[in-house]
């Protein structure tokens, strides 16, 4: 295909590379940066239209929910920025690293952490509504079906939780850790694992 824009970071931002996936809203493709800067480009030429610098460097992939950039920093901070402007509404300190992507259902913004917690968070202000202690590393994001969550962890645990309050529904103990999101398709609940595997679960009856 043929190029047709390219961007490259700040000069002083020297060796410092992309490592988060990109998200598209409207007319802006959103990513985030090692240097701790969350960009947002215009989708048709490539140019800036804003960034804004967290302090460290992102590794997760920045989220969008009703015109809202929701992106997590290695500092443990989850910042809910305008789409429009960059400007920040609110930021959360989850205490530990994020290097998953922000779920989102009904008023409720979920998001794990390299400390083992999932966070539920109020989407309009950022205040906690509850937090799931799991003991392990949650390095990818919760998939949601209805008011239930699906989440993994590396220490092999695939969790059912209720959102409205982190209840755990069912759980099941795999023989590989879970480092990526799991799917729901067809009425079914999808997880890969690093033991070369990917299962299907039921994902609502309990266990």
């Amino acid at each position: 295909g043929e190029l047709i824009w390219r961007f490259k970071l700040p000069e002083n931002t020297k060796r410092k590379g992309i490592h988060s996936a990109a998200t598209a809203s409207d007319s802006l493709i959103i990513f985030g940066a090692e240097d701790g800067s969350v960009y947002a480009l215009d989708a048709r030429y490539g140019t800036e239209r804003w960034s804004y610098n967290t302090g460290t460097p992102i590794f997760a992939s920045p989220a969008v929910n009703k015109s809202v950039v929701y992106c997590g920093n290695m500092d443990g901070k989850l910042f809910a920025l305008s789409a429009k402007d960059g400007k920040v509404l609110w930021q959360f300190n989850a205490g530990a690293s994020i290097y998953a992507t922000a779920s989102f259902v009904n008023n409720l913004t979920l998001i794990g952490t390299t400390g083992g917690k999932l966070y539920a968070v109020n989407t309009n202000d950022g205040s906690m509504v509850w937090s799931k202690e799991f003991n392990s590393v949650i390095n990818s994001s919760a998939v949601i079906s209805g008011n239930v969550a699906y989440v993994g962890t590396l220490k092999k645990e695939f969790y059912a939780i209720k959102t409205d309050d982190g209840s755990v529904v069912w759980q099941q103990t795999l023989q590989g850790r879970i480092k990526t999101s799991p799917a729901i398709a067809r009425g079914k609940v999808f997880v890969a694992t690093d033991d070369k595997m990917i299962m299907a679960f039921k994902p609502i009856e309990s266990k």
